[in-house]
This record gives C-alpha cells, sequence and structure tokens, in this order.
C-alpha cells in the first residue's frame, strides 16, 4: 500500500519502547502512532494502535486512549488484547459491563496460564482485580478465578501477585496474603 513501510515501522516501535522506557511515555505513544501509520499489515497496525492506547490511557490521555483502542478493535486484536481495550474503554467512558466482564479476563487468563504465559495471565487478571474486589461476585466465582491465579506459573516474589489474589478472593485468600506479606 501507499506510504506502507514496515521497516521504518518497526523502528518507530523500538524508538516508542525505548522512550517509553526513559519516562517520555508521550514521545512513545506519537512514535506507535506513526508506525501504526506506517504498518504494512493490518495485524501489526492494530498491535501498534492497541500499544498506543494502552500507554496514553495510562499517561491519562483517556480521549487519545479511546481513540487508538476503538481504532485497534476495529481492525482486529487477539483475544487478551480486545478484552483489555474493552475494559479501558469501559473505564474511560464510565460505564460497567459487570461481573460478564470479569468472567472473561478470567477466561482468558486461564487461557494464557495454558499456554505457558504466565505474567500475560497475570495482567489479565491483574487489570480486573480492583473491579473484581468492589463486584458482587459469589463465592464459587472468586475461588474459581483464584483457582486460575494459582495455576498462573510466576515466581512468588512476583511484583503484585499479592495484590491480585487479595482483591480477588480477599475472604478466602486474605490469610495467605497476610502470612505471605509477614515472611
Amino acid at each position: 500500500a501507499p506510504g506502507r513501510d514496515e521497516a521504518v515501522a518497526e523502528e518507530l516501535e523500538a524508538l516508542a519502547d525505548r522512550a517509553r522506557l526513559r519516562g517520555a511515555g508521550d514521545v512513545a505513544v506519537s512514535a506507535l502512532e506513526r508506525a501504526a501509520e506506517l504498518s504494512a499489515d493490518p495485524q501489526s497496525r492494530a498491535d501498534r494502535l492497541f500499544l498506543a492506547g494502552d500507554l496514553a490511557q495510562k499517561l491519562g490521555r483517556s480521549s487519545d486512549a479511546v481513540h487508538f483502542l476503538r481504532a485497534a478493535q476495529q481492525i482486529g486484536l487477539p483475544a487478551a488484547e480486545d478484552a483489555t481495550a474493552s475494559f479501558y474503554l469501559e473505564v474511560a467512558e464510565n460505564t460497567w459491563s459487570g461481573a460478564a466482564m470479569i468472567c472473561n479476563f478470567a477466561r482468558i487468563a486461564r487461557e494464557l496460564a495454558d499456554s505457558g504465559e504466565g505474567r500475560r495471565a497475570l495482567d489479565a487478571l491483574e487489570t480486573i482485580a480492583v473491579r473484581a474486589y468492589w463486584e458482587r461476585l459469589d463465592d464459587e466465582m472468586r475461588r474459581e478465578i483464584a483457582s486460575i491465579f494459582d495455576e498462573i506459573a510466576v515466581a512468588a516474589d512476583e511484583t503484585g501477585r499479592l495484590q491480585i489474589i487479595g482483591l480477588i478472593d480477599p475472604i478466602g485468600r486474605g490469610k495467605q496474603v497476610l502470612d505471605e506479606v509477614v515472611r
């Protein structure tokens, strides 16, 4: 397609990663946006738009996040990224689909854990942990999500691990969290 250059898009994506690591989030978002524009492959374009939207959301740039995430969803995202985009859009638009969203993330986390992607599975649960805490989930659902958490292969000292399980199942797992914090 005219104006598409995957090699330049890849360089811009690498530049965005370096900028993000150095604390230049706005530069990273701009680089990802331009990389998406130059992407020859629609999936690469969607992935880069998702990354731009994810970072824009973390930077508090809600309108930019909504724009990038919607564009990425229109092209098509993998299940985990699509669910994350939907969640961020709900947050930005102050809506909530309720327990269905939590169940969707739990299903995705299980699929990621089963395929050996422990860190991404933990990220999926982390995304909805606070919502799970406040949602009126029944005990069975909390135990089911906690069992998915138990299946995720991550280090015991993984950042956020205790926070996630404490939020997802505060009554059932509270003692476990306290015991691990004391160690």
